[in-house]
């Protein structure tokens, strides 16, 4: 069976029906009976068809908001580093000091790197030899 544009714009009525998508409203919407849409969606391969959609939608979305994310923390990053530069060029005092170690911690957390410094215990381990 060749797909035709009539198959094409029922898969778009299927698509288009999202979570209320069902055969019998592709049957009814284009009057042929469920038994003829269920041989296009198989011919079609409408279900993989649907997943491969859904998936290239969402591979779209996840890019606009990886995008905004990175293009907001390049902002902070901006005002941040312009901030620990002032206060390179007036000087720290020791007022200052927490307010710069934030702006230090917070410029390093939105750069992906490490805040603090953690410690495992050390941990006791002790071998035994083999038994002979």
């Amino acid at each position: 069976m060749k797909e035709n544009a009539r198959n094409r714009e029922a898969l778009e009525y299927y698509y288009g029906s999202g979570f209320n998508r069902s055969y019998q409203s592709v049957a009814s919407r284009f009057e042929v009976t469920e038994r003829t849409v269920a041989r296009w969606g198989i011919a079609f391969d409408w279900q993989q068809r649907v997943i491969d959609r859904d998936n290239k939608i969402a591979d779209k979305v996840e890019n606009k908001i990886d995008n905004k994310i990175a293009t907001f923390k390049a902002k902070q990053l901006k005002i941040i580093d312009k901030l620990i530069v002032k206060f390179g060029e007036d000087g720290i005092s020791a007022a200052d000091v927490p307010d710069y170690e934030k702006l230090v911690k917070l410029s390093l957390l939105l750069r992906g790197e490490a805040t603090d410094i953690t410690q495992m215990p050390p941990v006791n381990i002790i071998l035994k030899r083999p038994e002979k």
